[in-house]
């Protein structure tokens, strides 16, 4: 009898099956790394504020990231956007607990405008989760005025930065639907 035992064709069709599965992990990582460069090309095209290596390393280094579609990659944009917000408010709030008179009024119309950019951050993320590209596209979109007020305060100069390319990837991820 020169047939394999039921274990040897087990074993055989377990490697087969794990080999398939790695290759199908490798192809999916590729694919969202070109979707990843693609994403961030298209936004530092259009979004002179957009540094194209700090667009692929944010995609890269976020869960998810280097397995995620465009509609995945809007999502995080807006988690990423909302989380580093929400950080910078709190530096925000800790500086006008030890501010002077002075710079205390400043840093309140700074705070404002922080807790403006967050709702609408939280809106953007809602719309993005649930499909609503338009909507999301527009919440997005931060003008230059969004946080006006904090552009003289140096402590958060690099987070607003930070911030609108994190705010304009994600307009340009959502302009056209996903397509």
């Amino acid at each position: 009898n020169s047939s394999p035992s039921s274990s040897t064709v087990k074993t055989t069709m377990a490697t087969k099956g794990s080999l398939l599965s790695l290759l199908s992990c490798l192809l999916l990582a590729t694919l969202a790394c070109a979707t990843i460069e693609e994403v961030c090309k298209k936004a530092a095209d259009n979004f002179s504020i957009v540094d194209y290596e700090f667009c692929v390393s944010s995609l890269e280094a976020a869960p998810g990231g280097t397995t995620a579609d465009k509609k995945g990659l809007a999502v995080i944009v807006a988690n990423l956007s909302l989380a580093m917000a929400k950080d910078t408010l709190d530096k925000i709030n800790e500086m006008i607990k030890s501010a002077s008179e002075e710079t205390k009024g400043p840093l309140q119309l700074c705070q404002e405008d922080y807790n403006t950019v967050i709702e609408q951050l939280k809106a953007a993320a809602t719309d993005a989760e649930q499909g609503n590209y338009d909507d999301a596209h527009k919440e997005f979109l931060m003008d230059e005025s969004s946080m006006e007020q904090c552009k003289n305060v140096l402590e958060v100069y690099n987070a607003n930065n930070e911030l609108y390319q994190l705010s304009y990837i994600g307009a340009s991820i959502t302009s056209t639907g996903l397509n």
